[in-house]
């Protein structure tokens, strides 16, 4: 099993919808207050979300800063169980947590925050690189109520996933230029198709 991913019945999970609704979902939301420049992250799997024939496609966590801080705030949608389709506002394995930069990067080294199941007892895959961004606004109240609703969202592999969720929150930060996930479907090509101003950074082995 894998994290972000549907069974084996489901030939495509971690997948953004290519249709209008996908569309929708990923539209940025209205502007929000912000409390002034801040920084965004995304973590990667590129291991994570086995599909037939098209491989691992990867599965993906988030964080932001809370600017004038050392804080960051941080989750992902884990969907450990592996289902195609939770309807909302059932368990989904999304989770949220906050401490400073070091604590984020320990966190998603080491996964202490995974939502284990009698299925998923324990992380299938590791999360290994990461990329930041900073940001002219931080709009962290609107990001964090959009956190807050990935535990509640429910999930489809095709269009409320795991990337789906982590554009939302991005999105509602105030992080600009983001791909479109209609034409960046999966956490892995999402992630390579991040601009110009993105860093890059390597996960150590827990």
């Amino acid at each position: 099993m894998d994290t972000c991913r549907s069974a084996a019945r489901a030939a495509t999970v971690c997948l953004s919808a290519l249709a209008t609704s996908a569309v929708l979902m990923t539209a940025p939301l209205p502007p929000a207050q912000a409390l002034g420049p801040g920084q965004a992250c995304v973590f990667l799997q590129p291991d994570g979300a086995p599909v037939p024939l098209l491989g691992n496609v990867g599965h993906i966590g988030w964080g932001f800063a809370v600017a004038g801080t050392d804080q960051w705030i941080y989750g992902s949608t884990e969907n450990p169980n592996g289902d195609y389709q939770i309807y909302a506002p059932a368990f989904n394995g999304a989770w949220k947590a906050q401490g400073d930069f070091a604590r984020m990067l320990n966190d998603f080294t080491t996964q202490p925050h995974f939502p284990a199941t009698a299925k998923q007892p324990v992380p299938a895959h590791r999360y290994t690189t990461y990329k930041c961004v900073k940001t002219a606004g931080s709009a962290v109240g609107a990001a964090t109520t959009a956190a807050n609703g990935n535990a509640t969202a429910g999930y489809t592999g095709i269009g409320n996933n795991c990337l789906d969720a982590s554009i939302r929150v991005l999105n509602a930060y105030g992080v600009p230029g983001l791909p479109p996930a209609v034409f960046y479907p999966y956490p892995n090509n999402w992630v390579n198709a991040l601009g110009a101003g993105w860093s890059t950074g390597r996960l150590a082995a827990p």
